[in-house]
């Protein structure tokens, strides 16, 4: 990971970028026959409303991002705004399936417990925000 090599002083600034386009005829099919995308033939507007008791479906997009991280004295040094700190990361998989993670959380579990320790953070202080239930009952 970027951070690491940071961290070990091989790098005092790296840049992390990624895209995704879901949109080829091919990634569309193999989703449409899920059944998961919205299927609004006519206005735009409703075709994208998670939180909508009214909702059909998802819509595909693209994305892209680029992060740079960069070595804490050397930020300071040019004079940056300092975001945000990498204390610990945790990185693992459960190859369960293409749509949905495994039942038994043991990989999700694993990953924050592993990221927690490489940060010498403990589990009685963190916090988590997740987007209330009755959003979901929609």
């Amino acid at each position: 990971m970027l951070s690491e090599a940071i961290r070990s002083g091989r790098a005092n600034m790296m840049l992390a970028g990624a895209g995704e386009s879901l949109t080829g005829d091919g990634a569309v099919w193999n989703i449409d026959v899920l059944g998961v995308l919205c299927h609004e033939p006519s206005d735009p507007l409703r075709a994208s409303c998670p939180f909508s008791a009214q909702r059909n479906g998802f819509v595909l997009s693209e994305g892209a991002s680029v992060l740079c991280l960069e070595e804490r004295e050397s930020a300071l040094a040019r004079g940056a705004t300092i975001l945000g700190e990498v204390t610990g990361y945790g990185n693992f998989s459960d190859a369960f399936d293409f749509t949905s993670p495994a039942e038994d959380c043991v990989a999700r579990v694993a990953t924050i417990k592993h990221a927690l320790e490489q940060a010498g953070a403990g589990t009685g202080g963190s916090g988590l925000y997740q987007c209330p239930w009755h959003f979901y009952a929609a």
